[in-house]
């Protein structure tokens, strides 16, 4: 009882950790574009399950080998997979995924490390999903999804907003979102002398 209280405590802090680092805002890189990964708390978050499913793994051999009757062992194997098929999945964002934003395009890495991109004028609809926490843009016969626990995820939100014409409202994040997400007078100051500076309509 006491490890599981311990246990839902350390994930409701690595939980509260990555959203408040997702408000960090980002600068340009030296070719000029934005690039916003998972970071290292969603690494931690994977990286907990898939060691207790391997745990799991371990002991469950260990039973099978051991000729003891009874089901602890398939127990523990769907222990395993329950665990790890949670785990590896953030592990591996941790690891590769990222969104890139240039002047003509945005970029997803995906967790198996393979790179697809759109064009701005290529999207024609975002559609933002609760249950995964996605913003999800769709074109050319591809999906490119932008998680809110990326490292500046309200500056992202709001450069695909600009960059695509639309309102931050338009993107269909949800009202709490909105009201609890603001990116700084700064980062909106940085805009604005961006698009004098370059001319680009953004």
């Amino acid at each position: 009882m006491i490890q599981g209280l311990i246990t839902a405590a350390l994930i409701s802090l690595l939980f509260y950790l990555m959203s408040k680092k997702s408000q960090r805002e980002l600068v340009p890189n030296q070719e000029g574009d934005l690039e916003f990964k998972a970071g290292k708390m969603i690494l931690v978050l994977g990286l907990i399950p898939t060691l207790i499913g391997f745990c799991s793994l371990i002991f469950s051999f260990y039973l099978f080998f051991q000729n003891r009757e009874g089901t602890a062992e398939w127990v523990l194997l769907f222990i395993f997979l329950l665990f790890f098929g949670l785990g590896i999945p953030n592990v591996l964002s941790g690891l590769f995924y990222k969104i890139v934003i240039t002047r003509d395009s945005i970029k997803q890495r995906t967790i198996f490390n393979k790179w697809k991109h759109l064009d701005w004028d290529e999207i024609n609809s975002i559609n933002y999903f609760a249950l995964n926490r996605d913003l999800v843009l769709k074109g050319n016969g591809l999906k490119i999804r932008c998680n809110e626990f990326l490292i500046g995820f309200p500056q992202l939100a709001h450069e695909i907003a600009d960059r695509t014409g639309r309102s931050i409202e338009q993107l269909g994040l949800p009202e709490v979102w909105l009201q609890q997400n603001t990116v700084s007078k700064n980062y909106e100051h940085r805009n604005k002398t961006s698009e004098k500076n370059t001319g680009i309509n953004t």
